[in-house]
């Protein structure tokens, strides 16, 4: 299989530090466009995709006294209900491994917009204490539009050196997912029909207006950028998201591959693999958050 290449390959690299994993770099604080350059070749078609994936070492700090991950590394971009609770746990997995066998801290921030407080004064207050934990980590996890994560300096032609991940689904399967998901905490157990019917008139009152958007198109909502007019078509919002994930998204998986998307996650950051030197820990990228059939509805 393609995760057993991956591992084979991996295994017949040479350790280039005695005491670090084979896929750790230790860089100095330094970035410029000579040092950062994956994501803004000016290749184009199957050459710039190929040049987009190659495997991405996981970057220290140029530190003697700790084994810290320099921040800007990898970017989550959250699409509810398309498997991203399980990019999420292999993260985090892969984090902890990092630090419990290899004695290397990797900062990581999450947020969510279903949060609300929390995620609405992260956005709109720049002194709130979140703002700190966001630029000093490694990887985040941003459950939310490009848009804001541009706004936070996470991604855009200003951070080539961030890795931005997403996934995507079938619009309607995940549509079905979010709605079974919330079937009885948003949408009161009603039918799907009913629940359409009142998008149509425009209005409805007493249904929460953030589950309610849930039932819209997310993915493309998420994937359109900040620069993009408020009053743009339907067609321009679709295009300008097909734009950014062409120019600034460097692995797009897709919920329907689950194993294909893994065996590139795993290429591309190599400490991800479900099997380390080293380390008797496993990472596996199960199906987790599963909608439940009928979420507590008769």
């Amino acid at each position: 299989s393609s995760s057993t290449l991956l591992r084979q390959e991996k295994a017949s690299r040479p350790l280039e530090h005695d005491s670090l994993f084979p896929y750790l770099t230790i860089t100095r604080l330094r970035r410029n466009n000579q040092d950062c350059n994956i994501g803004k070749s000016k290749q184009s078609g199957s050459n710039a995709i190929t040049a987009r994936l190659q495997p991405r070492r996981l970057q220290l700090e140029d530190n003697d006294d700790e084994s810290k991950a320099i921040s800007h590394q990898i970017l989550h971009l959250h699409n509810m209900k398309t498997a991203g609770t399980s990019i999420d746990k292999r993260l985090n997995c892969a984090i902890k491994r990092m630090s419990a066998d290899y004695n290397v801290t990797i900062p990581r921030y999450s947020i969510h917009e279903c949060w609300r407080r929390v995620y609405r004064e992260c956005i709109a207050n720049a002194t709130n204490p979140c703002r700190q934990e966001i630029k000093d980590a490694a990887v985040m996890s941003f459950c939310g539009p490009l848009s804001n994560v541009e706004m936070l300096g996470w991604a855009g032609p200003e951070r080539p050196e961030v890795a931005v991940v997403t996934m995507l689904r079938h619009p309607v399967d995940r549509v079905w997912s979010q709605y079974k998901y919330q079937l009885s905490n948003c949408y009161r157990c009603k039918d799907l029909k009913f629940i359409y019917k009142l998008f149509d008139s425009g209005d409805w009152p007493g249904y929460d207006t953030l589950c309610m958007s849930h039932l819209k198109d997310k993915q493309v909502r998420n994937l359109v950028s900040q620069d993009l007019p408020e009053d743009a078509t339907d067609e321009e919002r679709v295009q300008n998201a097909i734009a950014n994930m062409k120019s600034k998204f460097t692995l797009v998986g897709i919920t329907e591959q689950m194993e294909a998307t893994e065996a590139l996650l795993v290429n591309l950051f190599p400490w991800l693999d479900g099997h380390l030197e080293r380390s008797n820990a496993t990472c596996s990228m199960e199906h987790t958050n599963r909608s439940p059939r009928n979420n507590g509805c008769l």
